[in-house]
Protein backbone atom coordinates (compact mmCIF):
# COMPACT_ATOMS: atom_id res chain seq x y z
CA UNK A 1 0.00 0.00 0.00
CA UNK A 2 2.82 2.18 1.09
CA UNK A 3 4.16 1.78 -2.58
CA UNK A 4 1.30 2.54 -4.00
CA UNK A 5 0.74 6.00 -2.41
CA UNK A 6 4.63 6.91 -3.26
CA UNK A 7 3.95 6.30 -7.03
CA UNK A 8 1.05 8.12 -7.27
CA UNK A 9 2.44 11.12 -5.44
CA UNK A 10 5.05 10.89 -7.60
CA UNK A 11 3.06 10.18 -10.83
CA UNK A 12 1.15 13.51 -9.05
CA UNK A 13 4.06 15.76 -8.78
CA UNK A 14 5.41 14.52 -12.03
CA UNK A 15 2.96 15.91 -13.58
CA UNK A 16 2.21 19.19 -11.75
CA UNK A 17 5.69 19.94 -12.94
CA UNK A 18 4.91 19.71 -16.54
CA UNK A 19 1.90 21.48 -16.51
CA UNK A 20 3.02 25.00 -16.53
CA UNK A 21 5.44 24.42 -19.89
CA UNK A 22 5.12 24.82 -23.31
CA UNK A 23 6.52 23.28 -26.15
CA UNK A 24 7.20 25.45 -28.75
CA UNK A 25 7.73 23.99 -32.58
CA UNK A 26 10.62 25.84 -33.96
CA UNK A 27 11.08 23.53 -36.83
CA UNK A 28 8.90 21.99 -39.73
CA UNK A 29 9.81 19.12 -41.44
CA UNK A 30 8.51 17.81 -45.28
CA UNK A 31 8.26 14.81 -46.04
CA UNK A 32 7.73 13.81 -50.27
CA UNK A 33 9.10 12.53 -53.02
CA UNK A 34 12.97 13.27 -54.37
CA UNK A 35 11.03 14.08 -57.70
CA UNK A 36 8.96 17.00 -55.66
CA UNK A 37 12.18 18.82 -54.26
CA UNK A 38 14.16 21.08 -56.28
CA UNK A 39 17.71 20.94 -54.61
CA UNK A 40 19.84 24.55 -54.35
CA UNK A 41 23.20 24.08 -56.61
CA UNK A 42 25.10 25.95 -54.61
CA UNK A 43 26.28 25.42 -51.06
CA UNK A 44 23.48 28.29 -50.78
CA UNK A 45 20.30 28.81 -52.67
CA UNK A 46 16.83 28.25 -52.61
CA UNK A 47 15.30 24.71 -52.67
CA UNK A 48 11.86 24.77 -53.90
CA UNK A 49 9.39 21.96 -52.64
CA UNK A 50 6.12 20.51 -54.23
CA UNK A 51 4.07 19.98 -51.37
CA UNK A 52 2.18 17.10 -52.98
CA UNK A 53 -1.56 18.09 -52.71
CA UNK A 54 -3.95 19.73 -55.45
CA UNK A 55 -3.58 23.23 -55.56
CA UNK A 56 -1.05 23.57 -52.81
CA UNK A 57 1.62 26.51 -53.40
CA UNK A 58 5.09 25.39 -54.21
CA UNK A 59 7.18 26.17 -50.58
CA UNK A 60 10.08 28.37 -51.50
CA UNK A 61 12.73 27.74 -48.63
CA UNK A 62 16.68 29.17 -48.01
CA UNK A 63 19.56 26.96 -48.11
CA UNK A 64 22.55 28.23 -46.05
CA UNK A 65 26.59 27.28 -45.57
CA UNK A 66 25.01 26.02 -42.15
CA UNK A 67 22.51 23.59 -43.83
CA UNK A 68 23.50 19.81 -43.61
CA UNK A 69 22.58 17.58 -46.13
CA UNK A 70 22.00 13.65 -45.43
CA UNK A 71 21.43 10.63 -47.20
CA UNK A 72 20.14 8.19 -44.84
CA UNK A 73 22.25 8.65 -41.49
CA UNK A 74 25.25 10.01 -43.66
CA UNK A 75 25.98 13.67 -43.12
CA UNK A 76 27.65 14.99 -46.78
CA UNK A 77 29.26 18.01 -47.67
CA UNK A 78 26.44 19.53 -50.63
CA UNK A 79 28.37 18.99 -53.78
CA UNK A 80 28.97 15.02 -52.73
CA UNK A 81 24.94 15.28 -51.41
CA UNK A 82 24.12 16.24 -55.21
CA UNK A 83 26.04 13.68 -56.41
CA UNK A 84 24.55 10.58 -54.37
CA UNK A 85 20.87 12.22 -55.01
CA UNK A 86 21.78 11.81 -58.96
CA UNK A 87 23.02 8.57 -58.32
CA UNK A 88 20.06 7.37 -56.11
CA UNK A 89 17.59 9.35 -58.53
CA UNK A 90 19.05 6.96 -62.00
CA UNK A 91 18.71 3.91 -59.95
CA UNK A 92 15.43 4.45 -57.65
CA UNK A 93 13.70 6.94 -59.71
CA UNK A 94 12.05 10.03 -58.32
CA UNK A 95 9.86 8.31 -55.45
CA UNK A 96 12.93 7.89 -53.13
CA UNK A 97 11.56 9.67 -49.62
CA UNK A 98 13.22 13.08 -48.73
CA UNK A 99 12.70 15.55 -45.62
CA UNK A 100 13.53 18.81 -45.68
CA UNK A 101 13.57 20.42 -42.20
CA UNK A 102 13.19 24.32 -42.23
CA UNK A 103 13.05 26.78 -39.32
CA UNK A 104 9.47 28.05 -39.15
CA UNK A 105 10.17 31.78 -38.35
CA UNK A 106 12.99 32.01 -41.16
CA UNK A 107 12.04 29.59 -43.32
CA UNK A 108 16.17 28.85 -43.52
CA UNK A 109 16.60 24.97 -44.61
CA UNK A 110 18.37 23.12 -41.62
CA UNK A 111 19.01 20.04 -43.25
CA UNK A 112 17.76 17.73 -45.69
CA UNK A 113 17.78 13.93 -45.60
CA UNK A 114 17.34 11.85 -48.29
CA UNK A 115 16.03 7.90 -48.06
CA UNK A 116 19.45 5.45 -49.00
CA UNK A 117 17.84 3.16 -50.44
Amino acid sequence: MTRIMVALSLAMLAGTATAGRTVKLIENGIETRLADVTMPSGGAGTVIVEQGCDGCALLSLRASPETRYFVGDTALPHAEFLRAVARIEESAGGDTGVVVFYDRESGRVTRIKVSAS
